[in-house]
Parts: C-alpha cells; structure tokens; sequence
C-alpha cells in the first residue's frame, strides 16, 4: 500500500520545501519576461527646428508612454524644486470632466490660477490617470501666479511654446491621459543637456521593464557620452538580450537597421556604446 501524501506544502522532504518557491519564483519571473517581450517597441524622435515657432528648442517624441512615466522621469533629471502647471487644467475639476473624487477636486480647487492647476509631480501625475483628454504641463522654477499661467495660456492659443512665455519654464510635456497611455508624448526642453538625460532615463526605464529588472539596480546612462541616433531609434523588445555578465540593447534607425548597440558591462557597472 502506498503511504498517504499530504496536500500540505509544508511537509515532504526539506530540499522539497526549499526548491518549491524557487520554483514558483522562477514561474513568475519567465511569466513576467514572456508578457514583457509582447510590448511595443519604444520609440524616440528628436525635432530641433531654431527658426520653427514650436520646435525652436529640443523636442523629443516617445511612444509608447505613460503620463506617470514621463513625469517622474522628468522629475528624476531635473534640479530643485519646481511648480507642475496643467495648462487649463482648471475644467478638469468640473463634475464629468475627469474622475477625480470630491475631495480630489476640493483639494485641487485651491490650486486653481487663473484656468489652470499649479501642482507637485504626484498631483500631476494624479489628474493624467483620472482624465482621458490629452494635457500640457509646465515645470516652473519657482512660485507661479495668475499673470505666469494667463501668459502660459497665452502661448497655448496663439500656438508658440510655451517656454517662450516664461523663462523660468525648463521644460513642457504633452501627455495622454489614462486611455491614451499608449499615445506618443510629446516633451520640449530649455536645455539640451537635460533633453538627453531624460531621453537617457526613458530608455534605462524600458530596458529595466523589458529585463525584468528594478530601474534602481541598473546604473545610469552617461548621456554625455553613450551616443545614438541623433534624429529618431527604436528599441524592439527581441533585441534586449543578456549576454553573461551584459545587457545588449541594439538601437534602430527609422529604416530598422541597427546603428548603435548600447551595452551594459555588470562588472563595471557602465554602459558603452
């Protein structure tokens, strides 16, 4: 007679009991690659046009992207502390506009000027996930009042860049909102070099998703020194590979041909292209 197995996942023998959640660990893990190698490809355009009304100052494109994604990013390659402006933002606060709560709206209320929302990055991010229209937002240097965001408004409706309506703006982001995650956004800089770090920090953020890999454990991109594409790559899912100790990400030109590999060495912690 055959003894009695117990359906306790405690018992059985202990190298049993140990290789269990490893098991499960390793499941979840090749369940997370698999899902991750069927996103779409990022991809990154660049437009600086000096005598263009709207693309007179570095410009990036991506898609696909999240509103949160960009924001923090954003947040992530820029200096000090600075007020988010959601340009016109203010209608979102009207009931059927977005689904902000009650007291989401009574909060935001208080930071209305003019006809915009003057906010941090987190309420930023906040009113992107609860509205489906397409925002722009601001990142001011510094406190903002009605006669900054009239002018930012202003700028909006005569179709300039709205960094031209104060030079304390470093950077403006076009961004879809929850429904339309997967929609290019749209990202102008004052300085190039900040322009590069965050194109730098979107791209490590997309080989870390695609790797299955926290964005903390890889190191940064030099984007002083790691070159690509100057006008627009793309990164496809089936090229990021894991070769021993590196990380390969072949980076596209707009024709599908690879013109720059962007390798990261594991035991100098550094990425070479």
């Amino acid at each position: 007679m055959e003894p009695c197995r117990s359906d306790n996942p405690n018992d059985g023998p202990a190298d049993e009991r140990v290789s269990r959640p490893a098991r499960e660990a390793r499941r979840a893990h090749a369940k997370a690659l698999a899902e991750a190698m069927r996103r779409p490809p990022l991809r990154i355009r660049s437009h600086y046009e000096p005598q263009d009304r709207i693309d007179a100052y570095p410009t990036i494109e991506l898609t696909p992207c999240s509103a949160a994604t960009a924001l923090l990013a954003l947040d992530r390659v820029t200096r000090g502390s600075a007020t988010m402006v959601v340009v016109e933002g203010g209608q979102l606060l009207e009931a059927g506009e977005s689904t902000l709560c009650h007291a989401e709206r009574e909060l935001l209320g208080e930071s209305v000027v003019g006809a915009s929302i003057t906010t941090d990055t987190t309420g930023a991010i906040g009113i992107a996930r609860a509205t489906d229209r397409r925002l722009t937002i601001a990142r001011i240097d510094g406190p903002v009042d009605v006669s900054d965001t009239t002018a930012l408004e202003r700028a909006m409706a005569c179709g300039t860049t709205p960094l031209d309506a104060d030079l304390r703006a470093t950077a403006v982001l076009q961004v879809g909102g929850e429904c339309a995650r997967w929609m290019p956004i749209w990202a102008q800089f004052r300085d190039a070099a900040v322009a590069r770090r965050f194109t730098a920090r979107m791209l490590l953020l997309y080989v870390a998703r695609i790797t299955g890999r926290s964005p903390a454990s890889l190191p940064t991109i030099d984007s002083e020194n790691c070159r690509w594409p100057t006008a627009s790559f793309t990164v496809r899912p089936r090229d990021i590979r894991t070769e021993g100790v590196t990380i390969v990400v072949p980076l596209r030109s707009a024709t599908g041909r690879v013109t720059v590999t962007l390798t990261l060495d594991r035991t100098t912690e550094r990425w070479y292209a």
